[in-house]
């Protein structure tokens, strides 16, 4: 409590010395009565959905006025605040009733507030919230007609309907349905291929064989013939630019990149034990590197750091076309998300306990994830980068080894094991559909190619009688693009193609 101090005459005579007693009665008994804060209603714990908005309120006795500073303690919590950075007080929330808007599972953690008055302070206790994503739709994964064998990659073409995968061994097989039927495409002289990638035209194949004299084997017909790469040796992984016009090659000690196919080739220092993507046109390329995530911006001539988590490991990683979004999956058990070129990064809200080594991947633009633990059953997707996640419907006791996507994120394929068989699994995700009204006119887009969609308006969404959108879509940046003129009458537009 904070000491009064008084001030008074004493009177000469008795009479007067009693009336002086009675106020330094009253004065004392008034300071006695000035206290600290005592909470009379905590804050309370809630559960959300996205969008919604929580309100915390706290209820307060004591001598007033009251200061509040409302605090947060994230469940995933962002970079900086793993390494100790952050503090938990929000700025400028200083009323007794907090209002989060819940936009994610970013809000999701703990709340609590510090009441402080001129007599002392004090600490609520801590209110949780939970944030639950809306109910979306979410892949259902099916096994293929693939034969049972120790798969050990696959890759998918930008449209999803052409797969290739290896097995150990000399298998190298493919599907052109979107793994509905698959026929064998055995390389010649190789005897151990670990992995398998494809252009996004599907025409170009690259399988390697690890740390072997043979190494690299490349196909330019779709598996139908093969030519051994002699000037490759010591591989361990080979990626596609999205665009189809660079391939790189992880060798012992150096990254090899070819713009023609494997024709001719250019030696890059500083590869060795990497996992990495490629932007759009392969000029920027993200690595994860035991306890760093590595960037280059200049096709692999020099390297620097965006993320470590001291002598944690990374595994897979992602990058989306444009280069500014990337996913890391993290030594700590996380996913960490970039929205800036790897300027900052932040935790994804992944409501998933014991997670141990992650394998993630992610559509052309990445606002599609999916993700899963080699150690446990279950497969989880986003369409919003990683904000919000839904349990995908999985086999039963099927363990998820690889994930990949089409480009524009309709289709996804799978390496998943169960009671010792390995086997491939397919899924579908209808694409997004984004309209926007504009002068005269309406702009229409979707992620590309998308094929198999089309686009289809009425003017009455309880009828049947859909009519097609006679217009041809426009290409750029991996999206579709239509414009049509603007109606008097409400118009609505939907894509068909795949069942769901």
């Amino acid at each position: 409590m904070r000491p009064e101090v008084f001030i008074l005459a004493v009177p000469q005579s008795t009479k007067s010395f009693a009336v002086w007693l009675l106020c330094l009665l009253c004065l004392a008994g008034a300071a006695s009565a000035q206290t600290g804060p005592t909470i009379t209603q905590q804050p309370q714990s809630q559960t959300v959905t996205v969008g919604s908005a929580a309100i915390f309120s706290v209820g307060v006795d004591g001598t007033p006025p009251f200061y509040y500073q409302w605090g947060f303690y994230p469940t995933f919590p962002s970079f900086a605040f793993i390494s100790g950075q952050e503090t938990a007080a929000l700025s400028g929330q200083t009323n007794s009733t907090l209002t989060i808007e819940a936009e994610s599972s970013l809000n999701d953690g703990t709340y609590e507030v510090v009441v402080t008055n001129l007599y002392g302070s004090l600490t609520s206790s801590g209110a949780t919230l939970d944030v639950q994503a809306k109910q979306t739709f979410a892949p259902v994964w099916k096994a293929t007609t693939a034969p049972n064998l120790l798969w050990s990659c696959i890759a998918s073409s930008a449209d999803g309907t052409i797969l290739t995968a290896v097995a150990h061994g000399d298998y190298v097989y493919s599907s052109t349905n979107s793994g509905g039927e698959w026929i064998s495409n055995n390389v010649p002289s190789a005897e151990n291929l670990t992995s398998i990638a494809v252009s996004p035209d599907g025409a170009v194949w690259a399988a390697e064989e690890p740390f072997s004299d043979e190494g690299l084997f490349i196909s330019t017909d779709a598996g139908a013939t093969w030519q051994e790469s002699t000037n490759i040796h010591d591989i361990s992984s080979v990626v596609f630019s999205p665009d189809g016009a660079r391939m790189v090659v992880e060798g012992f000690d150096y990254l090899y990149t070819t713009t023609n196919s494997g024709a001719t080739w250019s030696r890059i220092p500083n590869g060795g034990d990497m996992e990495f993507v490629l932007s759009g046109d392969g000029t920027e390329i993200l690595a994860s590197a035991q306890a760093s995530v590595l960037l280059s911006t200049n096709a692999g001539a020099s390297w620097f750091s965006v993320l470590g988590l001291g002598d944690s490991g990374f595994g897979t990683v992602t990058c989306s076309a444009d280069g500014s979004r990337f996913t890391a999956c993290g030594g700590s058990s996380r996913i960490f998300l970039s929205t800036n070129t790897g300027g900052s990064w932040y935790s994804a809200g992944l409501k998933v306990q014991s997670w141990g080594v992650l394998i993630d991947a992610s559509s052309v633009d990445s606002s599609r994830l999916v993700a899963a633990n080699q150690d446990a059953i279950g497969i989880y997707s986003s369409t919003d980068f990683g904000a919000t996640w839904t349990t995908n419907s999985v086999p039963s006791g099927v363990y998820p080894k690889q994930l990949v996507f089409s480009q524009d994120g309709t289709r996804l394929a799978g390496i998943g094991a169960a009671n010792g068989v390995v086997s491939i699994y397919t899924a579908e995700w209808p694409p997004n559909l984004l309209i926007q009204p504009a002068a005269g006119s309406i702009a229409i887009s979707w992620p590309a190619p998308s094929t198999g969609f089309v686009l289809q308006q009425t003017i009455d969404a309880t009828l049947t009688n859909w009519a097609n959108v006679h217009v041809t879509p426009v290409v750029s940046n991996y999206y579709n693009f239509v414009t049509v003129p603007a109606s008097s009458n409400s118009t609505l537009f939907r894509l068909v193609g795949l069942s769901y």
